[in-house]
């Protein structure tokens, strides 16, 4: 699939999406955008049963990897 701002490519068990850096503070707000200055910049999206409980898992360990779903 390809829109004006993004490419998406499907494989058997992974989504590649590549997309505008334009766009990208929709998908990532709060945190910043990291310029191209900074070196490889990338967002992993996981999906699973339970984002809540899995958010809450990870708010216990203290990682800030999770940002909770809309």
């Amino acid at each position: 699939m390809k829109t004006k701002n993004s490419a998406v490519f499907r494989f058997e068990n992974m989504i590649v999406n590549l997309l505008a850096t334009t766009e990208a503070r929709g998908l990532i707000d709060p945190a910043a955008v990291a310029g191209p200055e900074t070196g490889s910049r990338f967002q992993f999206s996981i999906w699973v049963d339970d984002a809540d409980a899995v958010c809450s898992d990870l708010a216990a360990a203290r990682s800030d990897a999770a940002q909770r779903p809309d």
